[in-house]
């Protein structure tokens, strides 16, 4: 599949990711940009992984409320790249 075969939405997306690097799909700035980026990923043109994110609480200091000044995990996020298969 050929880039000149994307809808527009979707050659937005994938040329937004681009420009990024990584990002989130929730923190895309549009919403039909979300939903494109299952069907880049149908296509072959993006990769969706899991990377782990946070380490940190708002208060670094234990507290009556907050006893464990460090979190017990990190959370795993979804990010999407472009893919290193396409041309």
């Amino acid at each position: 599949m050929k880039l000149e075969d994307l809808t527009e939405v979707e050659r937005k997306t994938y040329e937004f990711i681009q420009k990024v690097g990584e990002i989130q799909p929730k923190n895309l700035p549009d919403r039909r940009m979300v939903g494109a980026v299952a069907n880049l990923k149908a296509k072959g043109f993006v990769v969706i992984f899991k990377k782990y994110m946070g380490g940190f609480r708002r208060e670094p200091h234990a507290t009556p409320r907050n006893p464990y000044p460090y979190p017990t995990r990190r959370k795993k996020k979804k990010f999407v790249r472009i893919s290193t298969k396409t041309g």
